[in-house]
Order: structure tokens, then C-alpha cells, then sequence
């Protein structure tokens, strides 16, 4: 009963994405009316810059970049498709709103001034590759201590999409020198139809680089993704992050032979775990203090998928 309520505490914050949707079944609308808002007080908006500056002081690993900021998705039924609401926002912001010291604040005054207590904050994408071998195996990564959140715990594979993969990338307003992303303008719209397919592909195709780059899995042993769902981090954190699911040809001693040979990001962990599906999916369900959010929402949302497709075989 204990690990029933932990799992509906966590499921609370899913976008349940768990029928599986392909790369051809998921949708992105872009549009400024998705952007963060700038807080009204100066100080406030001053402190990102504050704190963004302290964090590059203290981790000279870190560098700002643009990144998907996520606004809501939803399941359509005719036809049959994930459609995501999409904008701009980046690193910088992510690291000195959502995770500043002003972040009560501002998800207070989001609630009060816009009835949406996200509305002066990042909400950055990032993906989350759950990697099942072809022996049943979910290869997952202890953090290290040179990546800005989460040190030390068990996650999976992942980072974030990038626009610039694409072209997609915010340009300056002259007369106010206050950043306005690319597609604000009206006639600009035909670019960003262009665009929505295109972040798509990078949402899909990021996720198996993370992959790759992370544990040294080459990309020809992996499945195109499946999407799950997005799992929101819980304030002060409020980061989302996109549950992607892949097979791989490979076992996980293969693996793990091949992370040993070095990956091109092997900073970004210590080591990595391979676990029974079965036992980290029962991990996940029973909230594993030592899980990311991330993780354990996609491994949820994983056990949905696998449920749906128990029962329609039926």
C-alpha cells in the first residue's frame, strides 16, 4: 500500500505519453506565446545573471547554450499523435531561475500574475533514454560530481535537445537589447512549420546521441525511440524531461565492455549499473531515494507501456 501511494505521488507529475507514440506520431507547435515572461522587478531578473556567474565560478565545465523550453503536451486521438507546445529558453535561465534563489518568488508570482505558477521560469527539455538489452537488462549511470544537479545518483542516459542542431536560435532586439527569439515575428510563421518538424527529429535523434556519447552504445544497435510521457521535476525544481524508450541488439556485458573503452561524455558518470527491467521498475515504484525524478517517472511510465501492451495481447 506504501509503494502504491509513493508511485501515485510520483505519477501525479507525468504527461502519460505510456501508449508509445513513434517519431512519425509526435507533433511540436512552436510559438513565442509558449516563451518564459520576464519578471517585472529588475533585482529579480538580476539575480539569474548572479547566480549563472557563481555557477561557472564554482563548475568551469558548465556553458551556457539555447534549449527547448516545454510548455504542455497532450494525446490526440484523430489522428493518433502526441502534439508538444514548444519555445526558446537556455541554460543560463534554467540554472538562475529555476534553480536561483529567487525561485519561491517567482513561482509565486507566475501563479498570481499570469495563473501559471511556471510562467518566469525556464522549464528547459531535456530527453531521458531508457535502454532495454536484448537480455532484459536497463542500463542505467551513477552521476558524477562534475555535472550541475543531481551528483551521485542513479539516473539513465540524457541531456537535451539543442535548436542550433537545427537553426533554430534566439537573436537580439536591437533597440532594447533584450533578448527576442527567432519566429516572433508574423511572417516568420511559415519558418517555424519548418522548424516544428525539425525539433521533432532533434527531440529523437539527441536522445540516441545521449546514448552513444554517454555509455559508447553505437547508434546502429539502437531502435528508433518510443515516447512516454514527460516527468515534470517538482518545485524548486522544474525542469521536464522527455521518457524515451529503445532496444538494443546488444547485452549488457557487451555493454558495459564498451563503457569501459571510454565514452566521449565518461565525465558525466562513474559508472554504470545494469538492472533487471523487473527489479527497476520495482526500484522506481518504490521511490528509490537515491533515483532521479527523472528516472524513476520514466521507469513508471515504462511499466504503463509494458501493462497496455500486456493487455492488448490478450
Amino acid at each position: 500500500q506504501t509503494r502504491r501511494r509513493l508511485a501515485t505521488a510520483v505519477r501525479s507529475r507525468l504527461d502519460d505519453f505510456s501508449e508509445g507514440y513513434s517519431r512519425a506520431e509526435v507533433q511540436a507547435t512552436l510559438s513565442p506565446e509558449f516563451a518564459r515572461k520576464r519578471h517585472p522587478d529588475p533585482a529579480v531578473e538580476g539575480q539569474i545573471e548572479d547566480t549563472w556567474r557563481e555557477r561557472v565560478t564554482a563548475n568551469s565545465r558548465l556553458f551556457n547554450g539555447t534549449k527547448m523550453r516545454y510548455f504542455c503536451g497532450e494525446c490526440l486521438s484523430e489522428p493518433r499523435a502526441v502534439r508538444m507546445s514548444l519555445w526558446l529558453t537556455d541554460y543560463k535561465t534554467y540554472l538562475g531561475a529555476d534553480l536561483g534563489r529567487h525561485v519561491e518568488t517567482l513561482l509565486r508570482d507566475g501563479e498570481a500574475d499570469h495563473n501559471d505558477p511556471f510562467a518566469y521560469l525556464s522549464r528547459k527539455l531535456g530527453v531521458s533514454a531508457l535502454v532495454r538489452t536484448c537480455d532484459d537488462y536497463i542500463m542505467l549511470i551513477r552521476r558524477s560530481h562534475s555535472v550541475a544537479v543531481d551528483a551521485g545518483m542513479i539516473d539513465c542516459p540524457g541531456g537535451h535537445p539543442e535548436p542550433s542542431e537545427f537553426g533554430w536560435e534566439p537573436r537580439r532586439d536591437d533597440d532594447d537589447n533584450d533578448q527576442k527569439e527567432l519566429g516572433a515575428e508574423k511572417d516568420s510563421q511559415p519558418l517555424l512549420e519548418v522548424f516544428s518538424k525539425k525539433a521533432v527529429d532533434e527531440i529523437f535523434n539527441s536522445v540516441m546521441n545521449e546514448v552513444r556519447d554517454e555509455i559508447n552504445v553505437p547508434l546502429e544497435a539502437l531502435s528508433d525511440p518510443i515516447l512516454l510521457g514527460a516527468v515534470h521535476q517538482v518545485p524548486p525544481r522544474t525542469s521536464v524531461s522527455l521518457a524515451l524508450f529503445m532496444e538494443c541488439k546488444l547485452s549488457h556485458s557487451k555493454i558495459r565492455a564498451l563503457y569501459a573503452q571510454g565514452a566521449a561524455e565518461s565525465y558525466e558518470s562513474t559508472h554504470l549499473i545494469s538492472m533487471r527491467t523487473e527489479k527497476a521498475v520495482a526500484e522506481a515504484t518504490a521511490c528509490a531515494k537515491d533515483m532521479t525524478v527523472s528516472l524513476r517517472g520514466s521507469l513508471l511510465l515504462y511499466a504503463s507501456h509494458l501493462s497496455q501492451k500486456r493487455r492488448q495481447s490478450l
